[in-house]
């Protein structure tokens, strides 16, 4: 059915208590540009989204039982806003996670640091807002390893606290 949607822009996914995975189809959204995912306490997989190239904005909130998430949604380089709210499955980001080429991407999810390393390179945005005195400083402090990479031009600079 997806596969008929290639226009759809904006998909938001509400109250599905039933919904257990997102995986056929989704790929064949490609001018979608906001997917939020809210109170589906079965959704356990998210796959197949290596095909969402201009999503600008991803959101999943009560999704408990949400076991992983898809690393090609990290690597969009459309991605502006990314919000993890209330999925308690601590796997997801259990340990690391890696953040690389979202030039767009704004802001990092709360509840973060519990992470033992973060990375994130080519995310000029980010780079600015995990300085010490940066907005999103208070999410990663706590943070063990934490690289912060950013090379504007040809220059690189590396922050690892």
């Amino acid at each position: 059915m997806l596969q008929q949607l290639k226009a759809l822009e904006v998909f938001h996914i509400f109250r599905c208590p039933k919904l257990d995975s997102l995986s056929t189809g989704m790929q064949c959204l490609s001018a979608l540009e906001e997917l939020k995912i809210s109170d589906c306490p079965e959704l356990h997989l998210l796959e197949d989204m290596q095909g969402l190239a201009n999503l600008k904005t991803l959101s999943i909130e009560k999704a408990p039982s949400l076991v992983s998430f898809p690393e090609e949604l990290l690597q969009a380089t459309a991605l502006q806003r990314l919000s993890i709210q209330n999925v308690l499955n601590s796997q997801i980001f259990e340990r690391e996670l890696h953040i690389s080429d979202c030039p767009n991407l704004r802001s990092l999810p709360a509840n973060i640091n519990h992470l033992l390393r973060l990375h994130i390179s080519k995310c000029p945005h980010l780079w600015r807002r995990c300085q010490k005195t940066g907005e999103d400083w208070s999410k990663i402090e706590k943070i063990m390893k934490k690289d912060i990479l950013y090379s504007p031009r040809a220059e690189q600079r590396h922050h690892g606290y």
